[in-house]
């Protein structure tokens, strides 16, 4: 229950955040909310398909044991699988997950994309443009608001999903 809850916990905060920041045209939030959402889902699908493999009740113990209890310090007996491998495990199922995650990163992370994402072009014919710059800038380009109420959505319900299928498989034994 600590492994489903905390996925389950982790998910409903960040789909609430994510959810606050769209409503509030905060597009920067919304990005780290929803490449945490992607990190998690990654997570979530790991955690499906390692207890998914598990045949009896014994190696499930342990596969959720290890998942709940792993970090990255050195000293600690079960080490933390990368979040890249989750991600990249799970394009097996969501083929642009890594493409997304990627995406995000250059959002989220201070460099050209995301300092970019701070001005609004208008445009007064194919040749000419106007750039408006201020701070705080909060708007959504194009239709990134609507992929990113999908894809906030999208996550949150297959990271429920698998969580849920980890919960029956666990009431077999």
């Amino acid at each position: 229950m600590l492994l489903l809850v905390g996925i389950l916990n982790r998910t409903y905060e960040l789909t609430d955040s994510a959810i606050w920041a769209i409503e509030n045209s905060k597009p920067q939030t919304v990005a780290n909310m929803l490449r945490a959402l992607i990190e998690t889902l990654g997570f979530a699908y790991y955690a499906w398909d390692e207890t998914h493999k598990t045949l009896n009740e014994k190696d499930f113990y342990n596969k959720i044991v290890s998942l709940c209890f792993c970090s990255r310090k050195d000293d600690l007996q079960f080490q933390s699988v990368n979040i890249l491998t989750c991600i990249d495990k799970a394009t097996k199922v969501f083929p642009h997950l890594r493409q997304d995650y990627d995406d995000l990163s250059e959002v989220v992370h201070p460099n050209s994309t995301s300092l970019l994402c701070t001005g609004k072009i208008s445009w007064k014919n194919e040749e000419v443009f106007n750039v408006e710059l201020k701070i705080p800038f909060y708007e959504f380009r194009a239709d990134n608001k609507a992929i990113m109420i999908n894809h906030t959505g999208g996550t949150g319900y297959y990271i429920q999903a698998f969580c849920q299928e980890i919960y029956e498989k666990s009431g077999k034994w």
